[in-house]
């Protein structure tokens, strides 16, 4: 028993040392320790008096040689080498060279000429006549093809500087510069940016400082959808007009290279963000104070030149934002604790001031935004340690204030419980949490929303569609409050893996949608809505064999409801995002965003009324088709690593949803879809009751020259066709991201070296002859579903090499 008493008296000991020599350490056993911990470790001692002793390597690499000195502070034990080197540098390069494709597009037909139906006879009408039809005979010549797009070459180079003075600064400097010829011909984005980062530690204080510039010069913006008009006239011209001319195919066409080349439009962007925090960690309490200001210009010059179809003047706007946003994020909290149970009481506030100016010349159309608003959060938590599991608990509430929102203070409050439960099943941690509580929010004053001037046309006018006006202002809304529940339950099993649910409600209330009045673009409080699901995931970790071999993977399932729960009175039915004549409103009992649109006359039972003609006839007004809603998603992240190679990919499923194809619509109009060339020969007998009730039994040809035109199956119903012929479902799996990477490390120059190749959106597959039901309608926010010309995801090969000094 006599021979412990030295053990316990060892703490004691350790601090009565400290300024007496030591000898060198040479240990096999600490250098291993060096390698296998980094530059920091806390070893367990199971002492009463020091819980813990903390050993610093003194740089990079392991150490051997002797010590300088030894010191502590309650408990740890600081090691510093007797050549310790006051200043560190690291250089890390990364280059990167990627090649851009576009994705996956719709089908054309190659076979039939420019043309229509002229007495009886199928004519070829070349662009001399302003067709825009390609119902012509069969093709005399060689069938030219789309040529928008091309392949597309990144290159990108980032190099950052890292340095350590004592141990005390660091300062670390990254720059990056970007060029890419886009897939898109006739234009090419660069890019550059500098960030910098100074840190500053000093026993219970810490300071940093943050700067960060980045400019942006783009050859064109797609604010206007101007991308998406190149798009439509490239896949709309007749197979025997050659675009490359630069001339239009027809009398509202116009060729993509006229749109895109030499135009003298352009994008540019600069965005500067600094910031500076300060933490103090006291005893058994703690404050820190970060703020930060970010100040961005846009600046875009959008052009139309004289003779563009709907522009034979040509348009032009400037169009200026100056955004500037100061954000101060101050927090204090006080802890006590005993053995087993710790009482935390922390103050927490949010203070931001958001100014937005808008210009737009030579229209002069002025729009300025301000808005100040202050949160602030007192909470307390409570835990408590039992013998095999712990407790916790928390709540509070909550003010918010804003000067836009009517009324100007809300205030709400949250709860929240969870716990752990150990050596569940012998081997694993059961770890479970409950939630609930209210925010408010407001929508940012820096979003635009002028795409909702989209909404003021149909498809056949999209051509006219120039936005130039912004929301009228964000005063006297009131904010969103989201009153939300959760649970969650994860079970770990040892450190092999860990199997999560999730379960989630959120209830919001007075959401804020963009609305047209009088031609004015207005936020209006119109509607209330109820999001719930649930997610599953289960991730496995690595298993090492021999050091050589590991694999890690998980498999991740969504699914969730979204329904309108109220609408404010005389906006149920009314558009918030797409066109006049097809679009996504808001309706009580459905998803938010229902797709709506023109559908088939139909009798009670649901059977489609056939005209005397023998084609389908047209429901009048406008009805909901679609629903944009996936039943669920799964997700699949795989990882394997054999010595120093490493391989993963990333592949998603999403089952279910729909999407309104409105790019079939136009191309079966113009009869430069691939189904309008296979079928206008054919004849049919469409499905479906006559008018007085019996079945349908009258063939009808799609395309019959002897008859006018305008009668034919694709251009009988206008440009738009009727929207729920177009609804198709979205179902897709594609394979995200897969990477091919090697990695040395180096004793000599350089630390470490890593090749890798990789490709991303290298599999789509979609239920539906379109784009990638991903893709949004111009970009727009909310559009999903509405695919209108929207452009191919961008599938990437690239080569990136990182090399550490």
């Amino acid at each position: 028993m006599k021979s412990w008493i030295p053990l316990l008296l060892l703490p004691l000991s350790v601090q009565a040392q400290r300024s007496l020599p030591v000898e060198p350490v040479r240990s096999p056993d600490y250098a291993e320790l060096l390698k296998s911990q980094g530059a920091t470790d806390t070893i367990s001692a199971g002492l009463p008096a020091a819980r813990s002793f903390h050993i610093q390597s003194p740089g990079y690499r392991p150490y051997y040689g002797s010590i300088r000195s030894i010191k502590t502070n309650r408990g740890r034990i600081k090691v510093l080498s007797g050549d310790y080197t006051p200043l560190r540098i690291g250089l890390l390069y990364a280059g990167t060279a990627e090649i851009r494709r576009a994705g996956k597009m719709p089908s054309l037909q190659s076979v039939y000429a420019q043309g229509r139906t002229v007495n009886g006879q199928l004519t070829w009408r070349g662009a001399e006549t302003g067709e825009m039809f390609s119902f012509g005979p069969a093709l005399p010549a060689h069938a030219y093809s789309p040529s928008l797009f091309r392949t597309a070459f990144h290159r990108a180079h980032e190099l950052e500087l890292q340095t350590q003075l004592f141990d005390d600064w660091r300062l670390d400097v990254r720059g990056t510069t970007g060029y890419e010829d886009t897939y898109l011909r006739n234009n090419a984005n660069r890019d550059r940016s500098l960030r910098s980062t100074l840190t500053w530690r000093k026993r219970r204080w810490k300071l940093n400082g943050k700067y960060s510039i980045h400019h942006a010069d783009f050859d064109h913006s797609n604010r206007n959808g101007l991308f998406n008009r190149a798009y439509m006239n490239d896949v709309l011209t007749p197979p025997t007009f050659d675009n490359r001319s630069g001339l239009p195919y027809g009398s509202r066409a116009d060729a993509p290279v006229f749109l895109l080349r030499n135009t003298g439009a352009y994008f540019r962007q600069t965005q500067q963000i600094g910031s500076l925090d300060a933490e103090f960690n006291g005893s058994g309490w703690n404050a820190s104070v970060i703020q930060t200001y970010e100040d961005r210009r846009d600046d875009r010059l959008e052009i139309y030149r004289p003779g563009t179809a709907f522009f034979p003047g040509g348009m032009a706007t400037l169009r200026n934002q100056r955004d500037g946003s100061y954000n101060l994020r101050a927090a204090v909290s006080f802890t006590a604790d005993s053995d087993d149970l710790k009482h935390v009481v922390s103050l927490r506030q949010i203070f931001t001031d958001d100014r937005a100016q808008i210009i737009y010349m030579p229209q002069a159309e002025r729009n300025f935004y301000q808005r100040t608003a202050n949160q602030l959060n007192l909470v307390y938590q409570l835990s408590r340690t039992f013998r095999g599991f712990d407790l916790r608990a928390e709540g509070g509430p909550q003010l918010y204030q804003s000067n836009t929102i009517k009324d100007h203070l809300r205030w709400s409050a949250f709860a929240g419980v969870g716990g752990n439960i150990y050596d569940v099943l012998n081997a694993g941690r059961l770890e479970l949490t409950a939630r609930m509580g209210a925010v408010y929010s407001e929508p940012a004053i820096r979003q635009s929303y002028a795409w909702a001037g989209l909404m003021q046309w149909n498809i056949a006018d999209f051509g006219r569609y120039f936005p130039m006006q912004e929301a009228s202002g964000f005063d006297g809304l009131k904010p969103l409050r989201t009153n939300s529940w959760s649970a969650s339950a994860r079970f770990h099993f040892r450190t092999r893996f860990t199997f999560s649910a999730d379960w989630f409600l959120k209830d919001v209330s007075d959401d804020v949608f963009p609305i047209l009045d009088n031609g004015a673009i207005r936020l209006k409080n119109i509607a209330s809505h109820r999001k719930q699901g649930f997610e599953l995931q289960l991730q496995q970790f690595p298993r090492y064999t021999n050091k050589r071999f590991y694999a890690s993977n998980s498999v991740t399932f969504q699914r969730y409801r979204h329904r309108t729960t109220s609408v404010a009175d005389g906006y149920e039915g009314l558009p918030v995002t797409g066109f006049a004549d097809v679009y996504k409103t808001l309706a009580v009992g459905e998803t938010p965003g229902v797709m709506t649109g023109s559908a088939w006359l139909r009798n009670s039972t649901g059977e489609r009324i056939i005209g005397d003609d023998g084609f389908p006839l047209v429901a009048p007004g406008r009805k909901i088709i679609g629903n944009p809603q996936p039943d669920f998603t799964v997700k699949f992240n795989n990882s394997i690593q054999i010595r120093n190679l490493s391989f993963t990919t990333t592949w998603a499923w999403r089952k279910g949803g729909q999407m309104w194809n409105g790019t079939q619509a136009m191309l079966d109009y113009y009869g430069r879809s691939a189904q309008s060339g296979t079928l206008r020969n054919d004849t049919e007998v469409f499905a479906g009751v006559t008018e007085d009730g019996h079945p349908n039994q009258q063939p009808v040809r799609l395309y019959d020259p002897a008859k006018p035109f305008e009668q034919n199956r694709w251009v009988r119903y206008g440009p738009g066709g009727v929207a729920e012929d177009y609804i198709r479902p979205a179902d897709c799996l594609r394979l995200t991201n897969a990477q091919l990477a090697c990695t040395w490390k180096r004793k000599t120059f350089g630390r470490s070296l890593q090749a890798a190749i990789y490709a991303t959106n290298l599999l789509l597959w979609t239920a539906y002859d379109g784009a990638d039901p991903d893709q949004l309608l111009l970009e727009q926010p909310g559009s999903e579903g509405l695919d209108f010309f929207n452009l191919p995801s961008v599938a990437t090969y690239g080569i990136k090499i990182t090399l550490q000094l």
